[in-house]
């Protein structure tokens, strides 16, 4: 299953390559939502071999994901692998496409693929609610957006 969005922010791709790398933050806002997060290297920087384990809960279940930095062109690319326990294989890459020198186009496309049966199952019952995802991710990238904007300049407000 795939899903994909994107969002124009009014910041450089530096800026904003610079927000979407900062995994302390984003470890932090995963655990407010009740994600563990545990880092796996001691790599500095952002760049390909950095990992991490997360634990949520996702349809009354624990679930265990191993994520990966597979690829990293700064400031314009950033490519995740990450595999479920419950034999998911999960692709997520990040584009940064400079539109203007102020102006930067944020795309995020997500890849679902099943290496198992119940895997299969889980992504099948996933489909059904397609909508729903494509429309949180979307609000995900585009409040990731806001806030960026935001960060860059004091003045503008954050909308809900």
């Amino acid at each position: 299953m795939k899903l994909s969005t994107q969002v124009d922010i009014r910041a450089d791709c530096d800026t904003v390559f610079a927000a979407a790398t900062d995994f302390r933050r984003l470890e932090r806002q995963a655990f407010r939502r009740g994600v563990e997060v545990q880092r796996l290297d001691r790599l500095e920087g952002t760049r390909a071999g950095m990992r991490w384990s997360l634990r949520f809960a996702f349809r009354g279940k624990s679930r265990q994901l191993q994520a990966e930095i597979d690829r990293c062109l700064v400031p314009k690319l950033l490519s995740f692998r990450a595999i479920a326990g419950d034999g998911i294989e999960v692709g997520v890459s990040v584009v940064l496409l400079a539109l203007a020198p102020s102006t930067t186009r944020l795309t995020v496309a997500l890849d679902m693929l099943p290496r198992t049966l119940p895997a299969r199952l889980l992504i099948q019952s996933l489909v059904s609610s397609r909508g729903a995802l494509e429309r949180k991710l979307s609000e995900s990238v585009a409040a990731f957006g806001r806030k960026v904007e935001a960060d860059r300049n004091p003045e503008v407000r954050l909308a809900p």
